[in-house]
């Protein structure tokens, strides 16, 4: 996968597009990216798909994969003709949206892998935490961390 340091985030011409795979496919040794993750879809994100897409149809990306893409637009994507293999998203005994939300049916329907994340809600229900006292901020050490310590108190599990 290509790293987090080349988010095409930001990215629109579709010559930037081409440039970073085509650097990133010099320091590699497979000719195509498999899967190429993009993030979650603004309006800037869907030019770099639809880029993409071209360069999947060349070729150059094998499988494009998406990062917590909601099922509207998912359904969006798909309905536009765009092929995507996978959809990354959090999944943990306490997070089911994916379940709940018929993301997880409508994906398997459509041939959409799902990649979950935060299965283990960053280490909260490892041996590191289970059944220790509640932590305090200085023992989240990273934005991570406090981001799941906020989701387990709202769910109140």
């Amino acid at each position: 996968m290509l790293s987090t340091s080349h988010s095409l985030e930001w990215v629109k011409p579709r010559l930037v597009c081409y440039n970073i795979i085509s650097g990133n496919m010099r320091t590699r040794t497979t000719c195509k990216f498999s899967p190429f993750p993009l993030m979650t879809p603004t309006k800037d994100s869907r030019q770099n798909l639809y880029h993409l897409s071209n360069l999947q149809t060349t070729g150059k990306i094998h499988h494009l994969g998406l990062t917590n893409t909601d099922l509207p637009h998912l359904r969006l994507l798909k309905s536009s003709g765009f092929t995507i293999a996978t959809n990354q998203v959090s999944i943990s005994l306490l997070d089911r949206r994916v379940e709940k939300g018929g993301m997880g049916q409508w994906c398997f329907e459509n041939g959409i892998g799902l990649l979950g994340y935060g299965t283990l809600l960053g280490g909260f229900i490892s041996e590191k935490w289970v059944g220790k006292p509640q932590p305090g901020e200085k023992e989240l050490e990273n934005w991570s961390l406090k981001k799941y310590k906020r989701f387990i108190d709202a769910t109140g599990e």
